[in-house]
């Protein structure tokens, strides 16, 4: 331990408070486990997704394994092998977390408080590195029943990927400044439809509900399923199943959606076969991809002057100029009237990810493919939701006007002949020969581009494609494989698959030495949340810091908040709280915004007053201010 006032030594380090701490290791040891750490950082990033499999030898690689419910026949599957191998990347992880570990318990610390300290910490960083193992296991399992869907998709079948996309907040040309603030976001929520065509191909179309401001629950989203399966069985009678698939998202993933969906099949003649949920921060990328060329679409249009604050306005501008390529946009509103089920509860649903829905009920998984499924009858469903749900009769306000979109030169056109038709401007005689010579010079460009730009390669798999659209749908399947046509590919494949083969996989029985770790079966599942109460003592602290920035104005952020909480101390000199009462950021935050609804703390009426009449007299300053600019502009235009 270097004593104070001296540089620190080679085997040293700085606790959060600023504390050094003697771990007693060299600079050697220091630079090896930080190498060795970013070797683990890079394999759980990149490389352990590509050595999960359905079936393995190893415990960390094996989907079965991993996945199975230990006390539960019916979300268990056995494996039919031995796990008698293990992966050389993985023991190493857990080998350098170990002894990362005993350095630190091992270490010399000033005080018990210290030493207490950095263990929490750390072990709260390995219990994060865990969790995130067990997330990439199950992305990539939620993510194979996505595939098999898609690679056996026949043409009365359509799969539906949903989503709330983020509020479109509302523009105004020229907006002024006091205008911007306090606004409300226009409700979208995107579903794309994948179908087989004609030619035994993957199409897409994307399906936009617009409306002004609604609650985004699981009626609107049961309202809107069962209009958009109308709609897909108005344009193709042949469809009669359907595969729906979202993220975790509560108006999503609960209760009474799943027991409304039985009657929405009924009502629309289009049966719901299955529902999967992808894994937290995946599994959307469909979605995504639509709603980005709507936005650019529709900021384009709001550059050119035009106002987008409601729905109806935001419609017009994702249909102008053609609209974009198979998307159908609809504005409506949902008749919350028509909610008559109110209640309804299936234990531990938020465990569940995968729903095939039967004659008799509906069987439920943990994870995909996964046992044979835990199976709850329609009959029980309906003693706990009180009382049933009948149609939702969404109200579309205005059908989509545009679906398809043609080549550039026709929708330039088709374009002109609209504003010829549609708006009302004197142009003069021999302006009209200058923009039907600018229009013929840029269709000639964009015709030359389009023979030029006539191939779209992947760069996952290298396959080449004659047309953007089939380039698209080979994304969003994302199936990527080598053609069998490329021999050096084939090869390189074959020596690559070997060599990771031979080196990730070792057996345990070897010479040389591998950690072994102690993972049980089932070690990926997610775990149920257990809802921890702060004690009195940390709550009463942390409303005392919201009050105390209330009234100053200045308000602690919640990372300032937690890092109070660790510090505090009492007269003595003592830590007010013990490591097991530490506040994350997160849970600060959760409870500053709690406080913000539901604190009784009100202000001083007469500063409240004071603080009114400054905030107004600075509004009425702007406003005279951006009215006095635009008299100006307008005398001088």
């Amino acid at each position: 331990m270097s004593p104070k006032g001296s540089p620190p030594d080679e085997n040293t380090v700085t606790s959060p408070s600023g504390t050094l701490i003697d771990l007693t290791f060299s600079i050697a040891d220091g630079i090896d486990i930080e190498s060795r750490l970013r070797a683990a950082k890079r394999y759980l990033s990149h490389d352990y997704r590509w050595h999960i499999e359905e079936s393995s030898q190893v415990k960390d690689h094996c989907i079965q394994y991993s996945l199975s419910h230990a006390s539960s026949p019916f979300l268990c599957q056995d494996c039919h092998h031995e796990h008698n191998e293990l992966c050389k990347f993985c023991s190493d992880t857990y080998s350098v977390i170990d002894d990362l570990e005993q350095l630190i318990v091992d270490g010399l610390y000033p005080t018990d408080e210290i030493r207490s300290e950095f263990i929490h910490d750390f072990q709260n960083y390995k219990e994060r590195i865990f969790l995130w193992k067990q997330h990439i296991l199950r992305t990539v399992n939620q993510e194979a029943a996505k595939t098999f869907i898609l690679e056996n998709l026949k043409e009365d079948e359509v799969l539906i990927v949903m989503d709330w996309a983020m509020k479109f907040l509302p523009s105004i040309d020229r907006e002024k400044q006091t205008d911007f603030y306090g606004k409300k976001g226009i409700n979208w929520h995107v579903s794309v439809v994948l179908s087989q065509n004609d030619r035994a191909e993957i199409s897409t179309d994307c399906y936009a509900h617009l409306f002004d401001s609604i609650p985004q629950g699981w009626f609107a989203v049961a309202s809107i399923l069962e209009n958009l399966l109308g709609c897909i069985k108005t344009q193709n009678e042949k469809i009669t199943k359907v595969y729906l698939r979202s993220d975790n998202a509560a108006c999503y993933h609960c209760s009474p959606l799943i027991a409304a969906i039985n009657g929405i099949s009924k009502r629309t003649g289009v049966n719901i076969c299955r529902y999967d949920f992808s894994e937290a921060q995946s599994g959307k990328d469909i979605c995504d991809r639509r709603t980005a060329p709507m936005k650019i679409h529709a900021k384009r249009y709001g550059n050119e002057g035009h106002d987008i604050t409601t729905a109806r306005e935001l419609k017009i501008a994702l249909e102008s100029y053609g609209g974009i390529q198979d998307t159908h946009v609809y504005t409506a509103e949902v008749d919350f009237q028509q909610q008559t089920l109110k209640k309804c509860s299936i234990p531990d649903i938020n465990m569940f990810n995968n729903f095939r829905f039967e004659d008799d009920g509906v069987r439920m998984w943990l994870g995909y493919n996964i046992g044979e499924g835990k199976f709850v009858s329609y009959n029980s469903l309906q003693q706990t939701a009180s009382p049933q749900q009948e149609a939702t009769n969404l109200m579309i306000l205005e059908h989509p006007k545009v679906t398809k979109r043609g080549k550039t030169s026709k929708r330039k056109r088709k374009h002109k002949e609209t504003l010829e038709i549609h708006e009302d401007v004197n142009v003069v005689e021999g302006m009209t020969d200058v923009v039907d010579g600018v229009t013929d010079v840029v269709d000639g460009v964009m015709d030359v581009v389009d023979e030029e730009i006539n191939e779209y390669t992947c760069g996952e798999c290298g396959i080449t494609f004659t047309s953007l659209k089939d380039f698209n749908i080979h994304q969003d399947m994302g199936n990527h494989k080598i053609k069998s046509t490329d021999l050096v590919k084939m090869l390189w494949s074959e020596k690559c698959v070997d060599i990771k083969r031979s080196i990730t996989k070792s057996s345990s029985t070897g010479d040389f030495e591998i950690v072994e770790n102690n993972i049980t079966k089932g070690w990926a599942l997610k775990e149920k949340r257990v809802s921890k109460r702060f004690s009195k003592k940390v709550k009463d602290f942390v409303t005392k810091m919201f009050q105390e920035g209330e009234r100053k104005g200045h308000r602690y952020t919640p990372v300032e908040a937690s890092r109070k909480v660790r510090s505090a101390r009492d007269e003595n000199g003592n830590r007010v709280f013990s490591p097991e009462e530490w506040l994350s950021s997160q849970q600060v935050q959760g409870l500053f915004c709690r406080l913000s609804q539901t604190s009784s703390f009100v202000l001083d009426t007469c500063t409240k007053k004071e603080h009114d009449e400054d905030l107004n007299e600075v509004i009425e300053e702007i406003a005279r201010q951006e009215n006095e600019i635009t008299l100006v502009k307008s005398i001088c235009m």
